[in-house]
């Protein structure tokens, strides 16, 4: 809870942690980013776990009694300041309390509304189009009186652009925003070579889309071909790791570790630090921050064109063409021999990939940051006026209503912009039918 009058940005999320998945960690570097970049920040959750951050007011939500699912607490403003000039929601897991506080309790305020996934495109891979058809429609509404869409990395911008564009006949300008890639403390190999490679893949073995079957696949190939790979899959229900494990093993001809889901940082960077090659093998990753953990931590990867990351890294203009086009495959990862191929080339010469790395690390740590994508989003937040077209409640504001808040937001410190850039049901924001699927999970 906080008592303070104002603030310049409230974030929305259910929790704080990792624990309640992707968004969350999404969330929580991108609000001490913010913080990072000079704003006065309040991160709003359902559950803070008893965090705290020296640099961000952590505000918990009250529970509300006989309403189960925590997102519906944040559609109460018990405890927020009286003042706040910009929200901040996650798709439509968080978008409908950001709305609902805007109409109701800060009309002034300016509106931000991320897309976490193509949910079309997602509902199609899942085998539920009309799941995802329903979740678009959902988010065109959520947009649709937004003052500012944001999409997380080219993909998702591009599809942020085309389902504006489909909320209304103004749309609301779109923002990409590029997750920060600060870098991390790297392994330190040893001079001596190996006999056995290491793979690791991210994400729940038991989930089509994460790629594990995939991944099997690739390891039984560079085994045939006369490599000794050991793949190792985190992100499994603790209850259902041995029986993963089995099939994996069966499929990959070899044994596969499979180790249970963790949001423990230490266990994560520790897996990093083991592996030689870290494989993106998803059929749908709408930007991919386990690869740019991997990038952050100097480890070689592999991710595939088709991913939002994957489109990143292939653009000259952002990532030199020598550290980021031999980290992406030219296709799916359904296509085994493709990718077994790649992976062949890095793991039989490991000195130059691992160089490699580390030269990427160092590339995109010095550009592309949490402290950057949150001064650059607000940059682009504080060109928005009346004038130019706002398109939620705000719009009645006074210009000089705006002028007033843009200049507080501006007056804070900012560095030099980086180059442009489970499983609960959904929360029902205003007038939004709940979903019971659950949101994305990047590190799952």
């Amino acid at each position: 809870m906080t008592s303070r009058r104002s603030a310049d940005i409230v974030t929305l999320c259910d929790g704080w942690d990792s624990s309640t998945g992707g968004i969350a960690t999404f969330n929580r570097l991108l609000t001490i980013g913010l913080a990072d970049a000079g704003y006065d920040v309040i991160g709003r959750v359902s559950s803070s776990g008893g965090a705290t951050h020296p640099r961000v007011t952590i505000s918990e939500a009250p529970q509300v009694p006989g309403i189960d699912d925590p997102r519906a607490w944040l559609l109460d403003p018990s405890g927020l300041p009286e003042r706040v000039g910009v929200l901040v929601g996650h798709s439509r897991f968080s978008g409908g309390p950001a709305a609902r506080l805007q109409a109701t309790r800060y009309p002034d305020a300016q509106r931000v509304h991320f897309l976490h996934t193509a949910p079309e495109d997602l509902g199609r891979e899942q085998d539920r189009p009309a799941k995802g058809d329903r979740n678009a429609a959902i988010e065109r509404r959520l947009m649709a009186d937004a003052d500012l869409v944001v999409g997380v990395g080219p993909l998702l911008a591009e599809e942020a652009r085309r389902l504006a564009r489909q909320s209304a006949q103004h749309p609301p300008p779109v923002h990409e925003l590029i997750p920060g890639m600060d870098a991390q403390p790297v392994p330190g190999y040893s001079a001596d070579p190996a006999r056995r490679v290491h793979l690791l893949l991210f994400g729940r073995a038991d989930d089509p889309l994460k790629g594990a079957t995939n991944a099997g696949k690739i390891v039984r190939v560079l085994a045939e071909r006369g490599l000794d790979p050991q793949l190792t899959v985190r992100g499994a229900a603790p209850d259902k790791a041995h029986q993963q494990e089995m099939d994996l093993s069966k499929l990959a001809g070899r044994p596969v570790w499979v180790k249970p889901f963790t949001t423990d940082p230490r266990e994560l960077t520790q897996d990093l630090w083991g592996t030689d090659l870290v494989l993106v093998a998803s059929r749908h990753e709408a930007f991919g921050l386990v690869a740019t953990e991997a990038a952050s931590h100097g480890v070689p990867l592999l991710v595939g064109s088709h991913t939002g990351v994957g489109m990143f890294l292939t653009d000259p203009d952002r990532v030199p063409e020598p550290l980021g086009a031999p980290c992406v495959v030219p296709d799916t990862s359904a296509n085994v021999t493709l990718w077994a191929d790649r992976a062949q080339e890095v793991l039989t010469n490991l000195p130059a990939a691992r160089a490699r790395a580390a030269e990427l690390r160092e590339d995109l740590g010095s550009r592309f940051t949490w402290r950057a994508a949150g001064a650059q989003l607000m940059e682009t937040l504080e060109r928005i006026s009346p004038s130019s077209g706002r398109h939620g409640p705000a719009a009645t504001i006074a210009a000089a209503r705006v002028a007033e808040l843009q200049n507080r937001l501006r007056s804070a410190p900012r560095p030099e912009p980086a180059p442009a850039p489970r499983a609960d049901p959904d929360l029902p924001g205003p007038g939004l039918e709940p979903d019971p699927s659950p949101g994305p999970d990047y590190l799952r």
